[in-house]
């Protein structure tokens, strides 16, 4: 049975210098790890 509550793992490959912009960006929105600031980017949208 689907569960829509499930999240689902996708993997994302960056550039270093996207990495840098990420990290950038996830400090000035108080994340911890790139990991939420992206997970932040997705649920806004």
């Amino acid at each position: 049975m689907f569960d829509v509550n499930s999240k689902k793992i996708v993997p994302i490959c960056f550039k270093p210098e996207q990495v840098k912009i990420l990290e950038q960006y996830a400090r000035s929105k108080g994340a911890l790890t790139i990991g939420q600031a992206i997970e932040n980017l997705v649920s806004a949208n």
